[in-house]
């Protein structure tokens, strides 16, 4: 479909369905964030995805009010991803629902494994203490923005030390999941 092709009507309800059945959002909620969500698309020229230009105002929608570009760059980078592990610079509507489903709503299990994709930077299946430092620093800086408590670099930068002191027992400065949630291996 070009940019300015749009679905049948037919096909966005299977979409829509499909999706509130794999997601914590109902059918009429996903309608009215279908609408906007379509709305920021055209802004690019194509109606099924957004670019990260798009995608603070796409997270409000939700609810989600996040600023901080660091932030902002990893949760789209999750959304980014396709199943092969490329990223595209563009995130579609399912994409977007799966992660904001689980971010908003999901089970301690999704929302564990979300953290862990979150402070995993670079996308290699481990987290680095400096990845989680950076991660750590810019959730911090938007709880700043809210008023609520906060930990300063330097005590971020211990918490993490004492992370990786009691998960990582062999040193690697590198955490894969099973360590990440204390599965013992």
């Amino acid at each position: 479909m070009g940019a300015g092709a749009t679905r049948p009507a037919g096909a966005r309800q299977m979409v829509l369905y499909s999706l509130s059945r794999k997601t914590h959002f109902e059918k009429g909620e996903l309608s009215r964030m279908h609408k906007k969500f379509v709305e920021l698309a055209k802004r690019e020229g194509n109606p099924f995805t957004i670019t990260l230009a798009d995608f603070e105002e796409a997270l409000k929608m939700v609810g989600i009010d996040e600023s901080d570009s660091t932030l902002l760059r990893a949760i789209f980078k999750q959304m980014d991803l396709t199943e092969s592990g490329v990223l595209t610079g563009q995130v579609n509507f399912s994409q977007f629902c799966a992660v904001c489903s689980c971010m908003l709503s999901g089970t301690i299990e999704e929302k564990t494994l979300f953290s862990f994709q979150l402070y995993d930077t670079d996308q290699s299946g481990v987290i680095t203490r400096d990845g989680m430092v950076e991660i750590l620093n810019s959730i911090n800086s938007a709880a700043s923005f809210f008023g609520d408590p906060t930990l300063s670099p330097e005590e971020a930068k211990t918490l993490v030390d004492e992370v990786f002191d009691k998960h990582d027992p062999e040193k690697t400065c590198k955490l894969n999941y099973d360590q990440y949630i204390d599965r013992k291996i």
